[in-house]
């Protein structure tokens, strides 16, 4: 994931690659997070940058 693009560009991205397909993946530290499910928060309730986890 370029963490640099647009959050639509993100957002659309992650859909797009989301099951059946092989998902977005991204890294943090030396570990790979696969992504499978996105979505859009009103911004006026977090934080930008922040990524919320779910396992």
């Amino acid at each position: 994931i370029d963490w640099h693009k647009s959050l639509r560009e993100i957002y659309n991205f992650i859909r797009a690659l989301a099951p059946p397909y092989p998902c977005a993946f991204t890294f943090l530290g030396d570990k790979k997070l696969v992504i499978t499910k996105v979505s859009i928060k009103d911004s006026r309730l977090h934080i930008e940058g922040y990524i919320e986890l779910r396992y």
